[in-house]
């Protein structure tokens, strides 16, 4: 059997402004994006700030339902950590006590990275991470980000065979 092939184009930006995400989330699905391609990263208190859980859709959030529906549960430093399944997940859920499902997709992260992503976790702020079908799909969701985030947007593209 041949081995599997797959390539990943991530944007991945830090919001600190919670308000941030639903407006960011709502123009990535706008633009395309699916919301399996879309991965976020919070404190259970930070959600709580953002979406009206466990029902964003009465609160005007329905562009969140699909997003909130595969949210799982972790624990950072004794707190729970809200967390979508792909990529971002792999990642940094090994560091909030996690298995990884695919442990090839792990890796992608540098210690540094991972440590400082769940440094602002940790200070309250959203991370969110596109993984683009396409090299234009990449540049248009780090654009969206951009325009919604005070820091930088990082880009990682890389191919996992199993």
């Amino acid at each position: 059997m041949a081995p599997e092939t797959r390539s990943y184009r991530l944007a991945i930006a830090i919001l600190s402004d919670t308000d941030a995400l639903s407006p960011t989330i709502l123009e990535l699905v706008e633009s395309g994006f699916s919301h399996d391609q879309l991965n976020v990263a919070a404190l259970a208190p930070t959600w709580s700030r953002i979406a009206a859980l466990p029902r964003p859709a009465e609160a005007g959030q329905e562009h969140l339902v699909p997003l909130v529906a595969r949210l799982q549960q972790l624990r950072l430093d004794g707190h729970p950590l809200l967390v979508t399944p792909g990529p971002l997940f792999e990642a940094i859920g090994q560091e909030a006590g996690g298995q990884a499902s695919e442990p090839e997709l792990a890796t992608w992260m540098s210690p540094a990275l991972r440590s400082d992503l769940i440094q602002h976790i940790r200070d309250g702020a959203v991370i969110l991470c596109a993984n683009a079908a396409s090299v234009q799909q990449q540049l248009s969701s780090t654009r969206t980000l951009l325009r919604h985030t005070s820091h930088r947007v990082q880009t990682h593209e890389f191919t996992i065979t199993r």
